[in-house]
């Protein structure tokens, strides 16, 4: 007894030390004052707010008081992301705004030092995205293995586009813009700091005089890189024969690039590679898209990466009021590499299994309406979409 009475005595005082040194652990109230954009009256309240720890990736949230204010208590030091979205429908927001759509409002800080009080408060300036009739759905660009084990890459990758609105629309001349900048690395795309304008390295345009090529509420079209059946060369691949659209760029015999009579070709209308390839490939570790309209194409600004000075590439400056939809794809949990502007897409999502998964992303499901599927589209990568093991093709 006296041992076990001794041993306590001798242990008591070092766990009394560990819990002070637990409770002197530096924590920190931080303070996250939201703005409302310009179109609102008011103080944004009820605004959901995300604080994530970039190294363990814990979230915490919370919604923004009546005076804009979102509170965290005892936040241990470390660097975070802040994120904050609120959905409102048209009735909503006709109420607080000039605005008599539904909309998204939104807006995310990133890479922010939590270390002491003085860098504990935080201005977040929100921002509102609306919400587009033709919507991309589907994105398969990771590519899969062949049953040796080998990488099928490039061949097979596509875009699918959805019609997520009642009424029918028109895809005659929507452009898909390819998003400059690197989604593996260290270094931000150059054009970052600019949240006004979105930067296309590569843009197709889908032909047509206006009325050629109607897509019915519900329904969907596949973009293809090329519209083959790739299962003939590889098991494990997609059948993308049926495919309505392809990315054919017509170099000639050698090219690897098939034409399929059936689907009809994309225009090039920008180039951002040096020379014009033997096909267009997304990036495999993880494109950023934005689908766009521009009535007046051929006078948007065209500007060069002066980070760069050897790069002779010039690239398309649209600004954020033609873009339709967007979506990102980063090769990590890297915001700071994110290239798309935060008002069209808060977020961003990454296949962790990385290139030669066969894994796509895909939006998720909202509700269905007179039978007909209704998406998600809050203009937030990482909760709109999800991945999947393989891609879902209706064709």
């Amino acid at each position: 007894m006296k041992k076990i009475a001794l041993l306590l005595a001798t242990l008591f005082p070092l766990l009394i030390s560990s819990c002070v040194k637990d409770d002197e652990t530096p924590k920190f109230d931080v303070k996250v004052n939201l703005s409302y954009p310009s179109e609102f009256t008011g103080k944004p309240s009820g605004i959901e707010v995300i604080l994530v720890n970039q190294q363990s990736g814990n979230e915490i949230t919370v919604k923004s008081d009546e005076n804009g204010i979102a509170l965290f208590p005892k936040i241990e030091r470390g660097l975070y992301n802040i994120k904050a979205t609120r959905y409102f429908s048209a009735q909503d927001a006709e109420k607080v705004s000039t605005i008599s759509k539904d909309i998204n409002v939104g807006g995310i800080l990133t890479d922010k030092l939590i270390d002491s009080e003085a860098n504990a408060t935080f201005d977040l300036n929100l921002s509102v995205s609306y919400f587009s009739s033709i919507i991309i759905k589907q994105v398969y660009y990771s590519a899969c293995l062949t049953p040796e084990g080998a990488k099928f890459t490039g061949k097979d990758p596509f875009v699918e586009l959805y019609n997520n609105s009642e009424h029918t629309v028109y895809l005659d001349g929507l452009i898909y813009g390819e998003v400059y900048g690197n989604p593996t690395g260290t270094t931000a795309s150059f054009f970052r700091t600019d949240q006004d304008n979105v930067y296309i390295y590569n843009a197709f345009k889908i032909p047509g005089e206006g009325t050629q090529y109607p897509l019915e509420p519900g329904k969907s079209v596949v973009i293809a890189v090329s519209a083959y059946d790739f299962t003939k060369d590889n098991v494990n691949s997609i059948n993308l024969s049926k495919a309505q659209f392809e990315f054919f760029m017509d170099k000639g015999a050698d090219t690897k690039d098939i034409d399929n009579p059936n689907a009809v070709n994309m225009v090039y209308v920008h180039q951002g590679y040096p020379t014009i390839p033997s096909e267009y490939i997304p990036n495999i570790n993880g494109p950023a898209i934005a689908i766009f309209r521009a009535k007046d194409f051929a006078s948007l600004e065209k500007v060069k990466d002066t980070s760069k000075p050897a790069q002779t590439s010039l690239i398309l400056k649209v600004p954020n009021a033609y873009v339709l939809d967007a979506v990102e794809c980063l090769g990590g949990d890297t915001p700071n590499l994110k290239r798309i502007p935060t008002s069209l897409d808060q977020s961003f999502i990454f296949n962790i299994a990385g290139s030669g998964s066969g894994k796509a992303i895909i939006r998720k499901e909202k509700e269905t309406k007179d039978g007909r599927i209704i998406y998600v589209d809050n203009n937030d990568t990482a909760n709109d979409f999800k991945l999947i093991d393989k891609p879902v093709l209706q064709l």
